[in-house]
């Protein structure tokens, strides 16, 4: 097992004194958690062992404490803290004993107590299973440590067919199965039953509206927050994340201590994506090898409805119009984006690898000079003079578009009455009751009337209004192509500005004999928007 060991103080080993039998006490415990007194109780049973017969001359001289930490996952030797004892040759020389509370504390297989016993009659240790009473340099002895351990490897076995058991079942169920919950949520016990449920954390409920909110409300602007911004927002605010929030009350031993990472645009896309902020039940999708891929699939009842893990965070149009916008500010991943400003940024592509080409400015020579280049490994270095690429993209767009009205995506929020609707419906309730259960409007029933019949008129207004969905739309902006690309005469970066806006992008050949191939690639959006398809 892999993992840095555990340093072990070599000042404080014993020397050993004539007829004294050094000792290393060994403690193990699969789950820590502030409750536990398992580890005080083997280092009685371990202390009471060694002072049971003053004649033996027991001394314990070290303590090795592996906390958190399983007998099936670990052996002996790849433990942290028990791990230098068997392995470092000083360490070795430091004691003659190994002594442990039980078997199962010291290993859980057959193949770890036979290691174990040929370990200590290569270096001639004692191994001392206190509550057990068992003698191990007899071959009756071994005999029933290895019928223990055998027992021990049939109770793993067993455990994790239930849990497995158990994790199929719970996934069918609304019931919490462990770990942290998603981002507001916390885990209580279920009122109605057995187990975890998951209830709505007001506070984080807060937390996650505020970003949701700035999620949307960036969406369409140039200068918008990405989720970067957000994220590093939070760290600096010092909110934790779902995991980070279950982490303090998961104690862990040195080997297992890992760094919790706080807020990040993965982590945050990641949240921002799953179904479960409708609280609707997930499962890791894994590979053929059991491995986890990164995608989620929506766990179904038999009616093929959503498995519910608790109360909805948002409602679906709310999800919905936030999924266009996480949907719109996606693009393929692709490498090469250049590094140094240019007009051209984005925008001219290499046809090899189809990453985007950098502005190379060659020092103390002519602005004619200057080429875009492909720095990509294992690539053909596709380049070409920034020059031509403009004349040939000015050709192209002229020629294709020029007289085409210039279109620009914008952001449209979505608009679904839903809330309205609600809010009228709730209006009407408390209108009836008003007079029919509290009695009020006696003598008023034409103001009443009116009141029901605005309410009801308003009513089947939003009904009947088309809702509209969130994403993103071309907006008509009154000139054609041709008379904006002429209107920046020699200021590329607003031509470029137009070709990044409209998501058309020049796709540049290799050119043996130095003569420009360039391919103007138009968004089909666009050119249906533009009627050319």
């Amino acid at each position: 097992m892999g993992g840095p060991r555990t340093r072990v103080n070599r000042a404080k080993i014993t020397p050993k004194k004539t007829g004294l039998r050094r000792a290393v006490g060994g403690i193990r415990l699969s789950h820590l958690t502030d409750e536990t007194t398992s580890p005080d109780t083997q280092r009685q049973l371990i202390t009471n062992e060694a002072a049971s017969d003053p004649s033996r001359q027991i001394e314990i001289v070290a303590w090795a404490e592996d906390l958190d930490i399983s007998a099936a996952d670990y052996a002996p030797q790849d433990r942290p803290e028990l791990g230098p004892f068997l392995s470092d040759p000083e360490l070795i020389d430091s004691y003659d004993l190994l002594i442990f509370a039980k078997m199962d504390r010291a290993i859980r297989s057959v193949i770890d107590l036979h290691w174990l016993l040929q370990f200590c009659k290569e270096h001639g240790k004692e191994l001392i299973l206190a509550k057990d009473k068992l003698d191990t340099s007899t071959p009756m002895g071994v005999a029933f440590a290895t019928l223990i351990a055998a027992v021990g490897e049939i109770e793993i076995a067993n455990m994790v067919e239930r849990r497995r058991r158990a994790s199929e079942f719970l996934r069918t169920t609304s019931r919490w199965p462990g770990g942290p919950p998603p981002f507001g949520y916390f885990a209580a016990d279920n009122p109605h039953g057995a187990g975890k449920v998951l209830f709505i954390s007001a506070s984080h409920k807060e937390i996650l509206d505020e970003i949701v909110r700035r999620v949307i409300d960036a969406a369409g602007q140039e200068d918008g927050e990405s989720l970067q911004n957000i994220a590093d927002d939070l760290n600096r605010r010092g909110i934790p994340t779902s995991r980070a929030r279950a982490k303090p009350r998961q104690r862990t031993n040195k080997r297992k201590q890992l760094e919790v990472k706080g807020w990040s645009s993965a982590v945050l896309l990641r949240m921002l994506r799953s179904r479960a902020l409708l609280g609707q039940k997930e499962q890791q999708v894994t590979d053929e090898y059991g491995l986890a891929t990164g995608e989620r699939r929506l766990l179904s009842d038999d009616a093929g409805k959503p498995i519910l893990i608790g109360p909805p965070l948002m409602t679906l149009e709310r999800w919905q119009e936030l999924q266009a916008v996480l949907d719109a500010n996606s693009r393929p991943a692709i490498k090469g984006r250049a590094k140094v400003p240019n007009p051209l940024a984005e925008v001219a592509l290499c046809s090899a690898c189809k990453c985007f080409l950098t502005r190379h400015a060659a020092s103390k020579r002519p602005a004619s000079t200057h080429k875009v280049l492909c720095y990509q490994r294992n690539c053909r270095k596709v380049s070409a003079y920034q020059d031509q690429v403009w004349a040939a993209a000015t050709d192209a767009l002229l020629y294709r578009i020029g007289d085409k009205e210039v279109m620009t995506r914008v952001y449209v929020k979505g608009d679904s009455h839903a809330s309205d609707l609600a809010d009228v419906e709730g209006r009407l309730v408390a209108l009836r009751e008003a007079r029919y259960v509290r009695g009020e409007f006696d003598g008023e029933e034409a103001e009443w009337d009116r009141l029901m019949r605005q309410l009801k008129e308003r009513r089947d207004a939003l009904a009947t209004t088309v809702p509209r969905r969130a994403g993103w739309q071309w907006k008509a902006e009154g000139r054609t192509y041709r008379e904006v690309w002429e209107s920046y005469g020699d200021d590329l970066q607003q031509k470029g500005d137009l070709l990044r806006k409209g998501g058309i992008t020049l796709e540049i050949h290799p050119a043996p004999l130095g003569i420009l191939r360039m391919d103007m690639h138009i968004p089909t959006d666009l050119l249906d928007r533009l009627g050319m398809r």
